[in-house]
């Protein structure tokens, strides 16, 4: 409940968190049906399961994780375990299918456009880049050491390059790990384990490690901390059979790791530049003006067209919705016109654009080259986040009184 790793997430709604959700519930039901062998068990995980595919990519790995695991279970348990559990896995299967039916139909149909953010991010690019495996050899790596070493370097999804784990959570899930395969009953965790961290090794290395994409291996890793517990636990009793040690160091492991997780992520994780950087700087520092702005500014916001993948969608969802909707300003478009009534009560027009928009910042300067230029610059840098250009309405004006285009745009 504490874990930095799950708030970071959780906090800011990123979809990966009904990723997890749904798996933690899969894997519950899935454990009840493999035990029990009850029909609804085996529903329930199905639909779980099925539900899951419409969330993050990361639960493309549960279903492989789920048939390694049978298929581990059949090579073990051999023809009793078959004729023991073939119906519930099978209606697990078939519910799952029926569920994902809709986006599998889909994906068949538009099969380029639903991969492509796969084949943009896999580290088979680079592979193919430097006629080596070395990446992927990196790749694991890196994921490896996320947990106690150096993490997820993206200010979006981590204390910058800080381990994963706590020291405390750190120490646990390692013993625990290790335990787990000592232990009768934990095969389903280790498998889940190394499945789900190939949803962050078959990612681009330079995104090494991943703590976004294997969000979905967090039940196990928790779970070996707790089979670390529990192993502690018995050995407590045996030293204090009335348990009195054991009633206040596990409490004291768990309060601890707990309140480093909360003192990092409230305390130092907002102090980060990585994490400023992350969160859109540009679009809320322009929301800042608009707001203060508005009523005496007539405003008009370039299109960030010229961002990286999805951040012009970012760019204009923040904005939208930290000016309430995007009332109070205008997108610079072709037609952009203004006249005396969007001048009305006005002082004078306010161009926004970001540095990376170099041909309308040229097209602005061409035509309006008296129009004063107020830089609003990065708190962690040199560079600025957003420019502003202060035009008075008469250098919009013609001769005869009428407005002409803002800018020449294009």
């Amino acid at each position: 409940a504490s874990s930095r790793w799950h708030i970071t997430f959780s906090r800011v709604a990123f979809i990966g968190m009904l990723t997890l959700l749904l798996g933690t519930i899969f894997l519950y039901y899935y454990i009840r049906m493999i035990e029990d062998g009850k029909k609804g068990d085996a529903i329930l995980s199905g639909i779980a399961l099925g539900l899951s595919m419409y969330t993050f990519s990361g639960a493309n790995f549960f279903p492989i994780a789920a048939l390694l695991h049978s298929l581990w279970l059949v090579f073990s348990g051999g023809l009793k375990f078959v004729r023991r559990r073939w119906a519930p896995l099978l209606i697990a299967a078939v519910t799952a299918t029926a569920v994902a039916a809709p986006l599998m139909q889909y994906a068949v149909k538009n099969f380029d456009s639903f991969s492509q953010r796969m084949k943009d991010v896999s580290v088979i690019n680079d592979i193919k880049t430097e006629k080596s495996i070395i990446p992927i050899v990196k790749s694991v790596r890196s994921h490896l050491l996320m947990f106690n070493f150096e993490g997820d370097y993206n200010g979006r999804h981590n204390l910058y390059k800080k381990p994963m784990l706590d020291n405390i959570g750190g120490v646990l899930f390692i013993a625990g790990f290790f335990a787990a395969f000592f232990t009768k009953g934990w095969s389903l965790f280790i498998v889940w384990f190394f499945t789900l961290l190939c949803a962050g090794i078959s990612t681009l290395s330079i995104e090494a490690p991943q703590a976004y994409r294997i969000i979905g291996i967090l039940p196990a890793v928790y779970l070996f901390m707790a089979l670390a517990l529990k192993k502690i636990a018995a050995m407590l009793t045996g030293f204090n059979p009335k348990k009195v040690l054991l009633s206040g160091i596990l409490p004291a492991l768990c309060l601890s790791a707990g309140a480093i997780n909360i003192h990092q992520y409230f305390v130092l994780y907002p102090q980060e530049k990585a994490t400023y950087l992350s969160f859109s700087p540009e679009a809320n520092a322009i929301a800042r003006f608009i707001n203060a702005n508005h009523e005496k500014y007539a405003i008009y916001l370039a299109v960030p067209d010229s961002m990286y993948g999805f951040y012009p969608l970012e760019q204009k969802i923040i904005c939208d919705f930290l000016t309430r909707g995007g009332r109070s300003f205008e997108y610079m478009k072709e037609e952009n016109r203004v006249d005396d009534q969007s001048l009305a009560g006005k002082e004078r027009v306010v161009l926004i654009v970001r540095p990376s928009e170099e041909g309308i910042i040229s097209a602005i300067e061409r035509e309006f080259p008296k129009a004063v230029r107020e830089e609003h610059p990065n708190p962690y840098g040199d560079e600025n986040l957003f420019v502003c250009y202060h035009i008075d309405p008469a250098m919009i004006k013609h001769k005869d009184g009428r407005f002409g285009p803002m800018i020449l745009y294009r």
